[in-house]
């Protein structure tokens, strides 16, 4: 009787596990991972499923096959045999309390715990081998309790070995596995001080039989692994915060949602050390199911370290057993009905507050179903889809075999490089790139380079949850024009790599992208991730456009991970602003990393042109022909939709406001037509001065952004002036004021006799007399003008280390812009302010202060009288 009333309650809590991980089990898309297993449950053969998959032991895949080849393969079927081995858990993990001693009130509560736990429900409701893990571990631990019982019959030893070598084959964690019961068993022994229970000879031999069965997988799969996935790899930072974010797993699903929570970590913490303060340390399970769970944890963190990988929640799953025996023995420790039953609450309303979380998610995972209904919709048979993976991107294989998409389905393999790749792409139709959001086969961007560069305008995207789609419209690859190169890129002088190979810049319509690979090799060891970036100037010197890449390999290890001698490419894709203008534009790179010089570094080089940090690259010639899908103003603040001619002004950035003299005016405009661009001119009608704003472009497109610069004459009388058309209609008016004529140096400033003869004299500087790390350095400094200059200057103060290493610096126009050095009179005094910011190389020790001038259209510094190209300010010491 007493039996039957503990099996009446387990057998209820099964039912409730079923009831609560039935529902919608197959309503949601195969996601990447499912992909696998689905892959190899199709497989003809339980040889063929083993060998399914390169990156994970064969155990799960062969049992799945065989469950696939009795229910079949839909995705309820494939996520039904991780649903059982969750419910057969409840069951293991009730008959190890039993046979522990530890009463039938602890085992109900622990199979309670495993009915509610929201990372097990996860696990069951997902077709991968993650509650198979924990059923074994459970079984292994099973084992364990019967031999420490005394049950050391062959039957228990053929569960504790055969459970452990099927942890082996069934994940790579496995190896943690014999590390647990190892260290478990010595334990043991040393506790009691004697090696017979279980028999050390015994225990010994099995390890050896285990080892020596799992010797196979080891030699030829488990050494190759790294070179199985090579994706670009990260490891998690272990610390307090990790910690408590382990624990939160347990109760909160999915990972992406709990690292992204803000849920505050003193909450979790304070839980966790409730649960830990309650556990009956006295007995001797709870002892071993702690211990079991803390080395289970460990060696999860440290083989993820190692391996370079993430930690993700479902690594975890293998821990459930140990945590719910853990709470189901801290639960029943209290006598009291109530509180046991308040407790057992709690747990209910950890898991409906996970059930509802999630269903607020929905779909929780990759939507492969939607994204490839989403090609049969839109492509036809001239069109492809192009995929990156380390397999045949099997979630997409599932739902196209079922759902039969028009387009043709490429995968490329990772590692390929482009000349591996191009063989493989198609030259005509429609080409989507699917994206899945944590793969990292393409970090440099290779494929939207090329592929962009290869189409007319921005690709068309799609997205669903977990993966994007980029199609491009293409007729022809543009495969980049690539020239050898010598560059030298110098830490101190020291060459650190060298670019050896760069993209031409071509000649081509606004609309097509320039796809700019540079390679380079490392000469020097680099703890940093060296990008190169790339700006087009139109010819006035602005930037008007911009692209980054990221150096690595084909296989994605970036320069931090690379060795000396090591080739690596970064992909940028360079695209024009809509209505781009045609036009020559100036195309500059410069190399740099985020964290120790994101300033650039110092290139050299003896055939390229270099100047300052950057490295011209060449002119692209925008020719006429651009065909824009866009018929609205892009990004300008003022709409007219004025007509001028056979023009229609749509809009244009000229806001009005404030102007001085020797200012330059900047103007974009934005036309839609075919007939010439009309001159635009600044006049005043009450001094009766003008001066006009020609256009710059002849032949234009439809659609046509141009800039158009002006210098106000600095003896133009302060009052109203208006940017007008040629009709005289006002587009903006500013307010035109004269700079006023300062001539004294304030007594407390230093003197200096730095002469920059293109433009003045650096007469003067005041700044603190000690410079701290908490207190960012203001800088003044005087400038004695001789002349305007025909560009505007931008002047640079920068803090210097004793290796030259700018540590502190700041760049801008004159008096933050307001005094540029077009508008500069012969012997007038100009009070310029600098804000310095610290960068990450900012250490205490000695420093020097240097300022100067510099063109940012060329990026060429003003050099002083001497020759030298920036003025010595001050040395200084900097401190804590």
């Amino acid at each position: 009787m007493k039996r039957l009333r503990f099996l009446i309650p387990v057998s209820l809590l099964i039912l409730l596990a079923a009831a609560t991980r039935l529902p919608l089990l197959g309503a949601e898309s195969l996601w990447f991972d499912e992909g696998w297993s689905a892959f190899a449950a199709s497989q003809p053969s339980l040889v063929a499923a083993a060998n399914a998959d390169a990156t994970n032991p064969p155990l799960y895949y062969v049992l799945l096959n065989a469950h696939a080849a009795l229910l079949g393969t839909s995705e309820f079927t494939l996520r039904l045999f991780s649903l059982w081995c969750g419910l057969l858990l409840v069951a293991v993990v009730t008959a190890i309390v039993v046979r522990a001693g530890a009463g039938q009130r602890a085992s109900v509560w622990s199979a309670a715990a495993c009915a509610l736990l929201p990372l097990l429900w996860w696990a069951s409701r997902e077709a991968r081998m993650y509650t198979l893990l924990a059923l074994l571990a459970a079984l292994a631990t099973l084992g364990v309790v019967l031999l420490l019982c005394g049950h050391a019959r062959w039957p228990v030893w053929t569960l504790t070995l055969g459970a452990q070598l099927a942890l082996l084959y069934a994940h790579n964690t496995g190896p943690v596995a014999v590390v647990w019961l190892n260290v478990l068993i010595v334990g043991i022994w040393l506790l009691r001080r004697r090696a017979n229970n279980p028999p050390w000879r015994t225990w010994i031999a099995g390890q050896v039989v285990v080892l020596l069965l799992w010797s196979p997988y080891f030699m030829t799969r488990f050494l190759a692994l790294s070179s199985a996935n090579s994706a670009l790899q990260q490891s998690s930072a272990v610390s307090v915060d990790f910690i408590i974010l382990l624990w939160r797993a347990f109760w909160q699903t999915p990972w992406e949602r709990l690292i992204a929570s803000l849920a505050s970590p003193v909450v979790w913490a304070a839980f966790g050390v409730a649960v830990a303060a309650a556990i009956p340390l006295r007995e001797r399970l709870a002892r071993v199911t702690l211990v079991s769970a803390l080395l289970w944890v460990t060696g999860i963190v440290i083989g993820l370290l190692i391996l370079g990988n993430e930690m993700h929640g479902r690594y975890l799953v293998v821990v459930t057993p140990f945590v719910c025996m853990l709470l189901g023995l801290v639960i029943a420790r209290f006598r009291l009905r109530a509180v046991r039953f308040a407790l057992g609450g709690m747990l209910m309303i950890l898991f409906v507050w996970n059930a509802v979380d999630n269903a607020a998610l929905f779909p929780h995972k990759d939507d492969a179903r939607a994204m490839v209904q989403h090609y049969r919709d839109t492509l036809g048979a001239n069109d492809s889809v192009v995929a990156w993976s380390y397999a045949d991107r099997y979630e997409l294989a599932y739902y196209w075999d079922r759902l039969q998409p028009a387009a043709r389905r490429i995968t490329l393999p990772e590692g390929a490089d482009l000349a591996d790749v191009l063989p493989l792409l198609p030259t005509s139709g429609r080409v989507a790139l699917n994206v899945w959001y944590t793969q990292r086969a393409d970090y440099r961007g290779m494929m939207d380079c090329l592929l962009r560069a290869s189409s007319a305008g921005e690709p068309d995207s799609f997205s669903v949850q977990g993966m994007t789609s980029l199609a491009y419209q293409i007729d022809g690859l543009a495969v980049p024009d690539r020239a050898d190169v010598q560059l030298e890129v110098q830490v101190d002088g020291t060459g650190v790599a060298a670019v050896m190979q760069a993209a031409s810049v071509g000649s081509s319509t606004a609309d097509r992208a320039q796809c700019l690979p540079v390679t380079l090799t490392l000469t020097q060891p680099l703890a940093v991730d060296l990008r190169v970036q790339v700006t087009a100037l139109n010819v006035f010197g602005r930037e008007i456009a911009g692209a980054n890449g990221v150096f690595a390999t084909a296989d994605q290890r970036t320069t931090s991970m690379s060795s000396v001698g090591e080739r690596l490419t970064a992909f940028p894709v360079l695209a024009l602003p809509t209505g781009t203008a045609p036009g020559d534009y100036a195309i500059r790179m410069r190399i740099y990393d985020d964290s120790s010089r994101p300033n650039g570094y110092a290139l050299q080089s003896a055939r390229e042109t270099i100047v300052g940090p950057y490295w011209q690259r060449g002119t692209w010639n925008v020719v006429p022909g651009a065909v824009w899908d866009v018929d609205a103003p892009q990004d300008l603040p003022v709409r007219v939709d004025l007509p001028v001619g056979d023009l229609l002004l749509l809009a244009h950035d000229a806001e009005g406001g404030s102007l001085r003299t020797g200012d330059a005016l900047s103007v974009l405009l934005l036309w839609t037509g075919d007939g010439p661009l009309p001159p635009l001119s600044l006049d005043s009608e009450a001094s009766d001065w003008s001066i006009d704003l020609p256009t710059l472009v002849g032949e234009h497109d439809h659609l046509t952004h141009e800039w158009r610069q002006v210098i106000v004459p600095i003896d133009a009388p302060a009052g109203t002036a208006w940017l007008r058309l040629p009709d005289g209609t006002p587009l903006a008016s500013y307010q035109l004021a004269s700079a006023p004529f300062a001539t004294d140096i304030p007594d407390r400033a230093t003197p200096l006799a730095a002469s920059f003869s293109a433009a003045g004299d650096l007469a003067a500087f005041v700044m603190p007399g000690t410079l701290t790390l908490d207190q960012p350095p203001q800088v003044t400094l005087y400038w004695r003008a001789r002349a305007s200059t025909e560009a505007p200057l931008t002047v640079f103060v920068q803090l210097l280390n004793t290796d030259g290493q700018v540590i502190a610096q700041s760049d801008a126009q004159p008096a933050q812009g307001t005094r540029p050095t077009t508008g500069w009179r012969s012997g007038e005094i100009i009070a310029d302010d600098h804000m310095l910011t610290y960068n990450a190389l900012a250490h205490p020790g000695p420093v020097r202060l240097i300022a100067g001038l510099y063109d940012a259209a060329t990026g060429m510094r003003v050099l002083l009288d001497s020759g030298a190209d920036a003025a010595q300010v001050a040395e200084l010491t900097l401190t804590e």
